[in-house]
């Protein structure tokens, strides 16, 4: 196997790992809030957002790798 591959891997592994921890944030959704959400929730949320983000980048340059790595052969 090749660096190329074994970076691939890493990346997929972060990817797995940010998406894995992305899924375990607690959220509490009570029926309404009256003057919008509390400010944990918005924290929680954004965190989940930047967390998705990253992990697609990791999964999209796990996925170059390999693309390209399979060129070169």
């Amino acid at each position: 196997m090749t660096t190329l591959t074994y970076t691939s891997i890493l990346f997929a592994v972060i990817s797995a790992t940010l998406w894995f921890w992305s899924a375990s944030l607690k959220l509490v959704f009570p029926m309404a809030y009256l003057s919008g959400p509390p400010p944990e929730i918005i924290a929680r949320l954004t965190l989940q957002s930047k967390l998705n983000a990253w992990a697609a980048i990791a999964t999209g340059l796990s996925v170059l790798l390999q693309a390209f790595e399979n060129y070169l052969k």
